[in-house]
């Protein structure tokens, strides 16, 4: 999102919007956070969506314009504000709620063996994951053809690293 605020008017607005909106310096967050405060979810929300909608203005202030609208996940707020369906003000505190009831679900699942996170594994099939972790705590659904996603303790995730890595696909932990 740099970029796009060091280019862009209508962008640096939105971030000073979207900073007094909840009440976080985003600008600092986003320039200069650390990757353990960008994984925060309720930090990781309110950022996406801003970067999304930077995209979005930064694209339109060029005379390119989306015909439609679609998301999913988090993306589907960004759609909606896109389709003139939720204000600059009301996207940021709804993300902002949804953030932090999804950290605060997160923190209730922690326990001694481990913090709950997430993992995001690319180009894995299903039968290549179910071999990576056989006893997934909790399995998302397959939910785009290239990536699976899968929920557990992030010492478990960490553990399968390498097993990931024999399958030769990028992997995320988030």
């Amino acid at each position: 999102g740099k970029d796009l605020y060091d280019e862009s008017k209508q962008v640096q607005d939105l971030f000073q919007l979207a900073s007094q909106v909840t009440s976080m310096d985003l600008k600092d967050l986003l320039f200069n956070g650390s990757e353990e405060d960008l994984k925060a979810t309720d930090k990781t929300q309110i950022a996406v969506t801003l970067v999304n909608l930077s995209v979005s203005l930064y694209l339109t202030e060029r005379g390119i314009t989306a015909d439609g609208c679609a998301g999913f996940s988090l993306g589907e707020y960004s759609a909606l504000w896109e389709a003139g369906v939720l204000s600059d003000e009301d996207i940021f505190a709804i993300v902002k709620l949804r953030g932090a009831l999804m950290e605060q679900a997160s923190r209730s699942q922690d326990s001694g063996h481990g913090k709950a996170g997430m993992a995001a594994v690319l180009g894995l099939t299903y039968d290549e994951a179910m071999e990576v972790h056989s006893q997934a705590l909790e399995y998302a659904p397959n939910n785009c053809l290239y990536r699976l996603f899968y929920s557990e303790l992030l010492n478990c995730v960490g553990e399968h690293v390498e097993a990931i890595i024999q399958f030769n696909h990028a992997y995320s932990l988030l």
